[in-house]
């Protein structure tokens, strides 16, 4: 479940939608080429940013350890955070964390602690 915010190009106008991760390709059918979209760096960022890449001007992620915004947040929910990112990209003052290319990082992922390989996986 994720929720996003839509700011009109005035900045002054909104709208929150919900969508579920069974309606990511009704969420991506709605997004425009000159869209900008910022995400919060999490464990699933990877997939979501392969998703709608192809479908917008750029994809922003954000480094959460410095977006202290959110974060710190006293009134913690996905509507606000998602109206606070949108307010902020639109102003271009979001902290970026730079994503390893998907090679890179499904080689990250089999040299970490707990990870093997089976001799079969490396023929």
């Amino acid at each position: 479940m994720f929720v996003a915010c839509f700011l009109d190009s005035s900045q002054d106008d909104y709208h929150l939608k919900r969508y579920s991760l069974s309606s990511l390709d009704l969420f991506i059918s709605e997004l425009l080429c000159e869209d900008v979209v910022a995400v919060e760096s999490t464990g699933n960022t990877r997939y979501f940013i392969d998703k709608i890449v192809y479908r917008v001007k750029d994809v922003k992620v954000i480094n959460p350890m410095q977006f202290k915004v959110i974060s710190e947040s006293v009134k913690k929910t996905d509507e606000h955070d998602a109206i606070t990112i949108a307010r902020f990209l639109s102003k271009g003052i979001i902290p970026e964390v730079r994503m390893k290319d998907k090679k890179t990082s499904q080689i990250a992922s089999l040299c970490r602690p707990g990870t093997s390989l089976s001799s079969s996986a490396l023929l």
